[in-house]
């Protein structure tokens, strides 16, 4: 278990301008390499400092599926990629981030996206619809096809965030359960594809594509300085529990 607490910041300031704090383990590393596949155990213990902070927030696993070109290092080729997630995700209600109509698009919630593995080369004649993605009706038939390759759950936490609670996620080789303060709060059979990374942060942006097709996105004036705390984190595999 690491003890180190760490508070993420994002400054006051206007819109237009993207305010990111992260922590993570895969910046400088291509897809195939990142670090967690089932079986593991999360924990994290975090709070925010208000309700109903402009932008997003959480702490789980992603295959960060919209990064394109290099690393930091200039080492690292990337493709952009259809989502696989398993996290605690906050979204303010600028956001619209379910592609199906019955789930809850945002809010404090366990998110979770499981996709299927598309080759890179099918990007390139996809990449010459983004334009169309402005129309709605043309947005619509794309949500609708992504609903194919895309299985999703999530659930809405009805708790205090500004609170300390203790996180816990446990991917398992059949399930995916969520754990609030040592209560299951949540439990899938859809399972994320591939390796994930783990991430921790704050910004304030937003993204949105809703059911009318009419998608936005960008970045949310922050009134005042708002933090994410986390401490307690640990990630472990069946076999490092034992020991």
């Amino acid at each position: 278990m690491d003890k180190k607490s760490w508070r993420l910041i994002i400054p006051p300031g206007p819109k237009g301008a993207y305010r990111l704090a992260q922590l993570d383990d895969y910046l400088d590393l291509p897809r195939n390499k990142f670090l967690w596949e089932a079986p593991f155990h999360f924990c994290i213990s975090a709070r925010v400092s208000k309700k109903g902070i402009h932008g997003t927030w959480g702490y789980g696993f992603w295959n960060d599926p919209f990064t394109i070109g290099s690393g930091i290092n200039g080492t690292v080729r990337r493709f952009p990629t259809l989502p696989n997630t398993a996290w605690f995700f906050y979204a303010s209600e600028h956001n619209s981030l379910s592609l199906r109509n019955n789930l809850t698009p945002n809010g404090f919630l366990t998110g979770l996206f499981a996709s299927k593995y598309i080759p890179k080369w099918l990007f390139i004649p996809g990449s010459l619809v983004l334009p169309l993605l402005v129309l709605p009706t043309t947005a619509k038939i794309i949500r609708k096809l992504l609903r194919r390759f895309t299985e999703e759950d999530n659930h809405l936490l009805k708790i205090d965030p500004t609170e300390w609670h203790k996180y816990e996620i446990k991917y398992q080789e059949k399930s995916l359960d969520y754990f609030v303060d040592d209560q299951l709060v949540y439990s899938s059979k859809h399972l994320p594809v591939g390796k994930l990374g783990c991430v921790i942060w704050i910004d304030n942006q937003f993204a949105a594509f809703p059911a009318d097709g009419k998608i936005s996105l960008g970045t949310l004036k922050t009134e005042e300085t708002v933090w994410l705390e986390v401490t307690d984190i640990s990630i472990t595999k069946p076999s490092e529990a034992k020991n």
